[in-house]
């Protein structure tokens, strides 16, 4: 019996690592062989985050590069690699910086490091204790943990931002803000078509112990 678990356990090892070179293998190719939409959608990005600012738009249960709704996308390769390649792309302070020059009002905030390392950085909802990064609309707690799983454990803080000081962490000019925001849009009208599902538990959470034996019975192995 041993054995047949010890076999089992392979297989599905085997079979989680193929797909996981896969799926990196495709995160790669969005990245690098994708090209930014142009023009982007400058319009579709400054609404999202008016909404954002006035509390109509919920915090995701999870990342967007994370979510159910863009892994289901990853066989539409030009939309999958337009929405990857501008999340990796935007993942510094820059965009945080752009949205500032459209939202002057709007408080700034930052995740750092215990060496004060810039993780991310957006604009913040006080009432809804929420930030908005190119990753979506996070809410505090679940921020704070995305991070410190990110960085194996290490301490992260969530504290108050300017523009001027997370300039120090680019190099964005006037048309690099412009092109932050246009692109922006292109995953702004990703997140507006998915919102239902980007605000909702992800299914494999909601899969109770019953749903989870099903699973199992209905896999055949040959050890």
């Amino acid at each position: 019996m041993g054995d047949v678990i010890d076999g089992v356990m392979r297989f599905e090892l085997k079979a989680g690592l193929d797909s996981a070179t896969t799926n990196l293998d495709t995160i790669l190719d969005a990245v690098t062989n994708t090209q930014f939409l142009e023009p982007g959608d400058a319009k579709a990005a400054i609404d999202f985050a008016a909404r954002f600012l006035s509390g109509q738009i919920e915090a995701f249960p999870v990342q967007l590069e994370d979510s159910d709704a863009l892994y289901d996308q990853m066989e539409n390769k030009e939309r999958y690699g337009q929405v990857m390649k501008t999340i990796y792309a935007y993942k510094s302070p820059g965009l945080t910086i752009a949205l500032s020059s459209v939202f002057p009002d709007a408080p700034l905030m930052k995740v750092i490091n215990e060496e004060g390392r810039v993780l991310t950085s957006g604009l913040w909802n006080a009432d809804k204790s929420s930030l908005l990064d190119v990753n979506g609309v996070h809410e505090h707690q679940s921020l704070l943990e995305h991070w410190t799983g990110i960085c194996l454990g290490e301490p992260v803080s969530l504290e108050l931002a300017t523009a001027d000081e997370l300039a120090v962490f680019t190099n964005f000019n006037s048309q690099d803000m412009l092109n932050a925001i246009e692109n922006f849009g292109v995953v702004t009208t990703f997140m507006d078509e998915f919102l239902p599902s980007l605000t909702s538990e992800p299914e494999s959470w909601s899969m109770d112990d019953e749903d989870l034996d099903d699973d199992l019975d209905d896999d055949q192995f040959t050890p």
